[in-house]
């Protein structure tokens, strides 16, 4: 009997042994992640982050430096072009001052010969062929001071300086400068008939301002004021007909030499007495 006790027990133990473990399977539990190596996953991933940004903005970058360096070599052809325009017209410049030199050459060569007729041609000293065959007096007027004749094409023209014949005001007219302005009309007049005749006054871009007429504040208007004192003078003393009389007021577009000098200066700021042809 007791026997099969023991032998029913251990069936029994079997049964449920194998009955439990296919119905409650063992199980392992994981050990928990150190908190350090969450901190340094967490890490890693903020730099995987920052990375990616910082990829993205390279890229970026990138392609600006690549757009900036597209514009830089437009712009270095742009000044190339601009160069060798530039080149050009310096060759150019430089070709035209020298055909310029050579028609100023060839003009004096002409100018010369023309003189060497017009001294073969005069008739008794008084008469002179220019040009366009119009009968020219060669005057002299050595002996007023600071006046210069010459013949310029189909007109003969007088200059003196404004400063020689103008007081400080520059519009008024002194005594010696009456005398001088009224001694060339009358010259002209008795040489040249009955021609026209014109006052030009030139100045310099220096001397713009009248001191006695405020208003009188450009080139243009104080040539003007030179030119018409002038050609009073000259009326009030008879000694060319008002008919016959002009002005023009030349303010500084007509330079007869250079302004750089003192000088030069003074050459341009000139009355001149015009026989018209």
């Amino acid at each position: 009997m007791k026997y099969y006790t023991s032998l029913l027990l251990a069936v029994v133990t079997m049964i449920l042994t194998t009955v439990g473990c296919q119905s409650v399977p063992w199980k392992r539990t994981p050990p928990a992640e150190p908190p350090e190596m969450a901190a340094m996953r967490n890490q890693i991933q903020q730099y995987q982050a920052r990375t990616n940004a910082l990829e993205a903005s390279n890229n970026q970058i990138t392609i600006q430096l690549s757009q900036k360096e597209q514009e830089l070599l437009k712009a270095k052809e742009y000044n190339k072009r601009g160069d060798e325009a530039y080149q050009a017209l310096a060759q150019e410049n430089i070709q035209l001052k020298k055909e310029r030199r050579e028609l100023i050459d060839q003009n004096n060569d002409q100018a010369q010969k023309l003189n060497m007729v017009a001294g073969a041609l005069k008739t008794n000293g008084t008469t002179a062929i220019v040009p366009n065959s119009t009968v020219v007096p060669v005057l002299n007027f050595n002996d007023i001071p600071g006046a210069y004749a010459r013949r310029d094409g189909q007109y003969y023209r007088v200059s003196v300086q404004a400063d020689d014949i103008f007081d400080d005001s520059q519009t008024t007219l002194t005594e010696d400068g009456k005398q001088k302005v009224v001694s060339i009309a009358q010259r002209l007049a008795s040489n040249f008939g009955q021609r026209q005749f014109r006052i030009e006054a030139h100045t310099t871009p220096i001397h713009e301002v009248s001191i006695s007429d405020p208003t009188i504040n450009t080139p243009q208007k104080l040539t003007v004021a030179q030119a018409t004192a002038v050609s009073d003078a000259i009326i009030a003393a008879n000694a060319i007909p008002e008919e016959s009389l002009s002005i023009t007021g030349c303010g500084t577009s007509q330079p007869m030499v250079s302004m750089s000098t003192a000088q030069g200066q003074a050459m341009n700021k000139r009355i001149e007495f015009v026989v018209l042809p």
